[in-house]
């Protein structure tokens, strides 16, 4: 996934290259939005399957909170659990999560009440006073429409 972004990236604090070419910088947005969401699914799975697979977490809890009750809770659940049952669930919560992000990703493709958009500005003071968009055209020949700003009802 990394190959993505990385032609993007101007060093390894995730400084980017910003291509001038409108069509380049929409290809750019996609594989950044992308890549977030993507990265993001990939840590809540990694911490769900922490809790299924160890009993207790990789570092002790410092003090007694929620977070540590609710830790615990989901740890001792998991414990009691055999290998198959482990697995199932696993394979469920994966299933479950990889299907609501592609429905909230239709969602946002074929929102009924308008034309959303997404904007990539810099984060600096220096952004720009309008953001570059690409032709509707173009937008709606491509799947996985995210650029400047983008049309809802491009094909994903």
């Amino acid at each position: 996934m990394d190959t993505l972004i990385d032609p993007y990236l101007a060093d390894k604090y995730g400084t980017l290259n910003v291509p001038e070419n409108p069509k380049e910088r929409y290809t750019m947005a996609r594989a950044l939005l992308g890549y977030s969401f993507v990265n993001s699914l990939d840590y809540w799975l990694q911490a769900a399957r922490d809790k299924m697979e160890n009993p207790l977490p990789a570092t002790p809890y410092i003090r007694d909170n929620a977070f540590s009750r609710k830790d615990r809770y989901f740890r001792e659940a998991f414990a009691n659990m055999d290998p198959t049952s482990k697995k199932v669930a696993m394979q469920l919560l994966q299933t479950t999560v990889t299907s609501l992000l592609f429905d909230v990703l239709t969602n946002f493709d074929q929102f009924d009440f308008g034309e959303l958009s997404i904007s990539l500005l810099p984060k600096s003071s220096q952004a720009p006073s309008k953001s570059p968009r690409l032709p509707k055209s173009y937008m709606t020949n491509y799947p996985i429409g995210f650029t400047h700003s983008v049309s809802s009802k491009t094909n994903w």
